[in-house]
């Protein structure tokens, strides 16, 4: 059921936060593909435990989060139970290595990656950093 007023769409026990207001078919892991749109879903795990599934619409830039645990801090979006897509590109950058980091170039070179696109970083370091134990599993929705 979609309550569009509050961008929530209910899919089974699954609340998932939406920002946009159209109608989505839903699973138990939010919106379903559509076929017309580039969508990718991404679960983010402490360890090995999941945190948060994410799934993004590239082409209307909105997105859609389930959160599979009750410590906020271990989320990926902590409190914020309705992000935006500016709140989602600032979370895969800060997946990355910073952008100004002394030693990018060389880095990036390393892993295989032309230019600083966080998407393609985390699709060669599943976003890991050294600091923690988080990381990110990338799903296309084909």
């Amino acid at each position: 059921m979609a309550q569009n007023s509050n961008h929530t769409i209910c899919a089974g026990d699954a609340l998932v936060s939406c920002t946009d207001k159209r109608k989505y078919s839903v699973d138990k892991k939010g919106p379903m593909r559509d076929p017309e749109h580039d969508m990718q879903r991404f679960c983010f795990y402490d360890g090995q435990t999941l945190c948060t599934i994410i799934t993004a619409d590239f082409t209307t830039q909105q997105i859609w989060i389930q959160n599979e645990c009750d410590t906020l801090v271990k989320t990926a979006f902590g409190n914020n139970l309705t992000p935006s897509w500016a709140d989602f590109q600032s979370f895969l950058e800060d997946r990355c290595i910073p952008w100004q980091r002394a030693g990018l170039r060389e880095y990036l070179k390393g892993i295989g990656v032309d230019r600083y696109d966080p998407l393609q970083i985390i699709a060669k370091t599943a976003g890991r950093m050294a600091e923690d134990d988080q990381w990110l599993k990338v799903e296309a929705m084909k």
